[in-house]
């Protein structure tokens, strides 16, 4: 076997004697190492990129592929929670529940028709009832009237909000508020006061726009 002698930077082949085949040995030689070379060059680069766009591509085509199967699961299957006789759809309600499911015979849940109100309350709790009376949340969650509303709706106020501009005025003896954004205009019919704590808000129902 060839001896092969190694220092810090060169290799040096040692003739081991005369050959033993009939082919003459290598005279003995130096060899320089090869220089290190890199493996990352422009076409190595593009290789990688192209790969790492490949890998890229089926995650996406796979997270597109599982938003699709979860959308037309809940379609499917929509979810929705049941309390008593009380149910809440989270997804679209199924055509066979709305087909079961009673016509009202007036258009606004706002008042039903088993609510008494608060004075029926003042008969068993009146000093209750009288702090209740008056603290801010008294005129929370009521109709909307003369007593309830607090806002100021003489159509000078108005609110801006992400380029669309809000008024709110009276027509009659009612509320009202309009937004506006560009060319879009709606306007609702307030018929409610909500709040939290000091703050008071109003929920109604669209009279003009692109939904109504």
């Amino acid at each position: 076997m060839n001896r092969v002698h190694r220092n810090s930077n060169r290799k040096i082949l040692l003739d081991p004697g005369p050959p033993t085949t009939a082919n003459p040995a290598p005279s003995p030689q130096t060899v320089d190492p090869q220089p290190m070379t890199s493996r990352c060059g422009p076409a190595r680069v593009a290789q990688l990129l192209a790969g790492f766009s490949v890998v890229l591509g089926v995650v996406g085509c796979g997270r597109d592929a599982a938003e699709s199967s979860s959308t037309t699961e809940r379609i499917d299957s929509p979810r929705h929670f049941t309390s008593g006789n009380l149910t809440i759809w989270w997804d679209r309600v199924p055509d066979p529940v709305r087909k079961r499911a009673p016509a009202p015979s007036i258009e606004s849940n706002i008042r039903p028709d088993d609510y008494i109100g608060p004075d029926a309350c003042r008969r068993c709790h009146a000093e209750q009832h009288k702090r209740w009376s008056q603290h801010p949340h008294r005129r929370m969650n009521a109709l909307a009237n003369t007593q309830s509303v607090r806002g100021d709706f003489s159509g000078a106020a108005t609110l801006l909000y992400l380029g669309g501009k809000a008024t709110f005025f009276r027509a009659g003896d009612g509320y009202r508020m309009k937004l506006v954004r560009e060319s879009t205009h709606r306007t609702y019919q307030v018929n409610q006061t909500i709040g939290s704590r000091f703050f008071q808000y109003y929920v109604g129902r669209q009279l003009a726009g692109p939904e109504a």
